[in-house]
C-alpha cells in the first residue's frame, strides 16, 4: 500500500479551477453544437396552453424575453413554433 499524498489548499484550488474551466468548455461545446434551442422548445411545450391562439407568436416572444436569457425577435418565435409543430 502506498502512503497517501498530502494535498495543499493551493494545489486543491488549482485543480478545482482546472475542472471548472473544463466544465465550462464542455457546456459551451454541447450548447453550440448539440443542444441548440432545446430549452426554449421545451419551454414552449410547457406554456403552449397558456398562449392566446391569435397572438401565440407575440405571447411566446414576451415570455421568452422575460426569462432574461437572450432577446428573441418575433421571427425567431414564429420559426420555433413552426419547428415544434413539425416534430
Amino acid at each position: 500500500m502506498l502512503p497517501i499524498e498530502r494535498l495543499s489548499e493551493i494545489r486543491l484550488q488549482k485543480y478545482m479551477e482546472i475542472i471548472r474551466n473544463i466544465s465550462k468548455e464542455i457546456d459551451t461545446q454541447l450548447l453550440t453544437n448539440h443542444i441548440g434551442e432545446f430549452e426554449l422548445i421545451h419551454f414552449y411545450h410547457r406554456i403552449k396552453s397558456e398562449l392566446r391562439p391569435d397572438y401565440e407568436t407575440q405571447d411566446l416572444k414576451t415570455k421568452i424575453n422575460s426569462l432574461n436569457i437572450a432577446l428573441r425577435d418575433r421571427n425567431f418565435c414564429k420559426e420555433l413554433i413552426e419547428y415544434y409543430e413539425q416534430i
